[in-house]
């Protein structure tokens, strides 16, 4: 299954002069956490199991986003 919600996303950041951060291939919760951190991210865009990934990394590593 396919969605489109967020294909705006790229469009919006550009024009409000946001830094816009793509994870690349990786899906894996370690590797977007640490991006996540490393790039001081303040707004996500994903699919639920993408978040609950994330909390579950957060959980097993000592990385924390705010």
């Amino acid at each position: 299954m396919f969605h489109v919600n967020a294909w705006g996303t790229p469009f919006i950041a550009a024009m409000v002069g946001a830094r816009l951060v793509l994870p690349g291939r990786t899906s894996m919760a370690t590797s977007l956490l640490q991006l996540l951190a490393a790039e001081k991210v303040t707004v996500g865009f994903g699919v639920p199991v993408i978040w609950a990934g994330l909390l579950a990394a957060m959980r097993r590593t000592e990385v924390r986003l705010a």
